[in-house]
């Protein structure tokens, strides 16, 4: 019986390190994931119009509409994952020989920009999002509803605000452990 529970316990632990290494690579990779759907999605729809076109003489009604709100998402994951991977544009040259204190320093002053205009930016899209909500328009040939399109701004920018948080609580947490926070120069930098 005990080689039992011990086996049990096993498999538990077993499963729990996938479950883990699976929530810690949708965390690292989550907006890389869906970017590629949506740039395949995309690719797919744009090449599909261009076979119409060229052979067939037609072309879809809504295949613009729809690849331009793939973009739009695209454009908004794309900035949620350069914030997770510290790859955004930032003044990096000038940090580089500052000290920890400093660098943190600067480091707090970007993240309450990023959560003010970020915030901003997130409640007044809501606001238009509601608005397509409540219009009920959708996008033109389709069934789809316009405000899926427009969704991809609030959605977006929730993310860059978690990957804030998320930065912040690291950055803390090494700042405080006294370990290097030095920001790297180049694209991609921690």
């Amino acid at each position: 019986m005990t080689s039992e529970k011990s086996e049990s316990a096993y498999e538990v632990d077993q499963s729990t390190g996938v479950y883990e290494t699976l929530l810690t690579t949708l965390d690292e990779k989550l907006e890389m994931y869906l970017g590629i759907v949506l740039l395949l999605g995309y690719t797919a729809i744009i090449l599909a119009d261009i076979f119409r076109r060229t052979f067939l003489g037609t072309q879809s009604v809504w295949g613009l509409a729809i690849v331009q709100g793939m973009f739009v998402w695209l454009a908004w994951l794309s900035a949620a994952y350069a914030v997770r991977h510290n790859a955004h544009i930032r003044f990096t040259l000038l940090l580089q020989r500052a000290s920890n204190r400093i660098t943190y320093a600067v480091y707090l002053i970007e993240w309450a920009l990023w959560l003010i205009v970020g915030g901003v930016i997130f409640r007044y899209s809501l606001t238009v999002l509601n608005d397509y909500l409540v219009s009920g328009a959708e996008v033109v040939g389709t069934p789809v509803p316009r405000y899926v399109l427009y969704l991809a701004v609030p959605v977006g920018f929730g993310l860059i605000l978690i990957r804030i948080v998320q930065q912040a609580y690291l950055v803390t947490r090494r700042y405080r452990d006294n370990q290097d926070i030095t920001i790297e120069p180049g694209f991609g930098g921690e």
